[in-house]
């Protein structure tokens, strides 16, 4: 069956070719015109076929004029000496209508998916699209023309999307600039009373001027006025998704939209400190955002009762001189500080500074054995000190604290400090 179909398809044009033109004109399952060349011949045909158009639009021959590559691919042309003899069989009139309705039937299903992805913007501009596509074509090929204006009501409110398609917004324009035109004279002017039909005598038909395409337009596209509410078959699936909920200003808002970061909570440290002149130490520390504060102690953790004093020449204040066993000197140092720390630009790396008292002294030890202190070389007052802390992450509370520093006594001294610990 599909092959006999396949041939008596193939040989209609043949068999309707082999007509004269006389023939073609009394035919009455074919509509015809003529004119001086094929252009005119294209649009004189459109102005006879257009009242037959089932549009919803009252300008039939202008819309129809926007289906002109459709039809010249579906009639055919005559060469009757100095004129042209379009005709298109009747039976074929809905096979002009089939490429746009595909487009529109595309253009719904990239809404479609676009509304379920959540992409409002972009699925309006789709369905704006698809509901002109289907606007323009006859009443029995518009189907899903109350989808989309369902759809498009559904949306309102929401911004269309700008989509990279300039070819489909340009025809979109041109077909809505025609859908919402009046009648225009030239359309009342085409009256089937003086053109010829199939049982009449033949007689040419003048052919009107060839429709002038409109310039293509740039400003977005129209509002559109389309139906209120949504029908109860479609509603779920055009439901709005709950995270693009507006929000009312009205009522004022109980928490902020955009909440700020909660800051990081305090933070201890815990150090134990070694010092150039071999004493040891301890520094308690506590941290909150960038700034923080710290208690240190040092000390050699020895007590040492000098009998007298001397000066460094080994000379003895009021006479006399110190003759030492030779042993190394020894030297006693205490020191309580307190201090603030400040991390100004990386939080693993703070600057720290403090204050406090304490004292270094210097002991020699004579040939009986007694201790001697070093006058000029021991010091008691201010002590001051200053470094870097370096906080490196070993978990999400737990990590590594380094210190480098240097403690002063009075001062007139200079010892390097280093420590260790860990910040918890």
């Amino acid at each position: 069956m599909k092959r006999i179909f396949l041939i008596l398809s193939l040989l209609l044009p043949i068999t309707l070719a082999a007509q004269t033109p006389a023939q073609l004109r009394t035919d009455p399952s074919l509509w015809w015109a003529e004119g001086p060349d094929d252009a005119r011949a294209l649009t004189a045909l459109t102005a006879r076929i257009a009242p037959e158009v089932d549009f919803t639009s009252p300008d039939k021959a202008a819309l129809l004029a926007t289906y002109r590559t459709e039809l010249r691919k579906e009639s055919v042309a005559l060469q009757e000496g100095t004129q042209v003899l379009r005709y298109l069989k009747k039976d074929r009139l809905d096979a002009l209508f089939q490429p746009r309705r595909r487009k529109a039937e595309e253009l719904l299903a990239s809404a479609r998916k676009a509304w379920q992805e959540g992409a409002e913007g972009q699925a309006k501009t789709y369905f704006a699209w698809a509901g002109t596509y289907l606007e323009s074509l006859p009443r029995a090929f518009q189907g899903s023309l109350q989808e989309v204006q369902a759809a498009l009501s559904a949306l309102e409110g929401i911004e269309a999307a700008a989509l990279p398609l300039p070819h489909i917004a340009r025809e979109v324009q041109t077909l809505q600039s025609l859908l919402r035109t009046p009648v225009r004279a030239a359309a009342k002017a085409a009256d089937p009373a003086k053109t010829p039909g199939p049982a009449k005598t033949p007689a040419r038909v003048k052919a009107p001027e060839p429709a002038k395409k409109p310039a293509p337009v740039q400003p977005p596209l129209p509002e559109r006025k389309l139906l209120n509410g949504l029908p109860a078959a479609l509603a779920p699936l055009y439901q709005l998704p709950a995270r693009k909920a507006a929000v009312s200003l009205a009522k004022p808002l109980t928490a902020p939209l955009c909440p700020e970061p909660k800051p990081a909570p305090p933070r201890w440290m815990l150090l134990a400190d070694g010092y150039g002149d071999l004493s040891l130490g301890g520094t308690l520390a506590w941290r909150h955002g960038k700034a923080g504060a710290y208690l240190s102690a040092r000390s050699h953790f020895r007590s040492v009762k000098a009998v007298y004093s001397c000066l460094s020449d080994g000379s003895i204040p009021g006479g006399g001189t110190v003759w030492t066993q030779g042993n190394p000197p020894l030297r006693s140092a205490n020191a309580f500080t307190a201090g603030a720390l400040y991390a100004p630009w990386w939080p693993a790396l703070a600057f720290y500074a403090g204050a406090g008292y304490g004292c270094d002294d210097l002991y020699w030890q004579d040939l009986s054995g007694d201790w001697v202190q070093v006058q000029d070389l021991s010091f008691r007052g201010l002590v001051v000190e200053g470094g870097l802390l370096a906080d490196i992450k070993l978990g999400k509370r737990l990590g590594l604290v380094l210190k480098a520093g240097v403690t002063s006594t009075a001062l007139k001294t200079a010892t390097p400090t280093l420590g260790a610990g860990v910040r918890f």
